[in-house]
């Protein structure tokens, strides 16, 4: 009874390891897929409230977005603040720039 224990405990240890380990390496893959695909469900719904894209492009160079667009762009701002890793990647397939962090605030302050 006692070397059956001694086996599975023996079995579990290295089990347990190597699971840490996959865990370890999938988890940021994961979080970044997380965060990607927030961005682009911001970015969506975005584009719905101000009537399209080319809209938003319009309002975006005049800065005349409407109050609603304001609070997702704060919500994206949070977004990209909590995944730096996203301000240097297209959104959307380039549907939105951000090269770092400043240009986002930026803009979320000047609105």
């Amino acid at each position: 009874m006692e070397r059956n224990t001694r086996n599975i405990l023996l079995l579990f240890i290295p089990i347990t390891i190597g699971t840490a380990i996959i865990i370890g390496l999938v988890a940021p893959a994961a979080y970044f897929d997380l965060c990607r695909q927030k961005a682009n469900d911001i970015s969506n719904k975005i584009y719905i409230m101000e009537g399209g894209k080319e809209e938003f492009l319009r309002s975006w160079d005049y800065q005349n977005l409407s109050s609603e667009v304001q609070k997702e762009l704060r919500n994206l701002n949070s977004v990209v603040t909590q995944c730096p890793e996203l301000g240097s990647l297209s959104i959307n397939d380039s549907q939105f720039y951000f090269r770092d962090q400043e240009t986002l605030n930026n803009v979320v302050n000047q609105v």
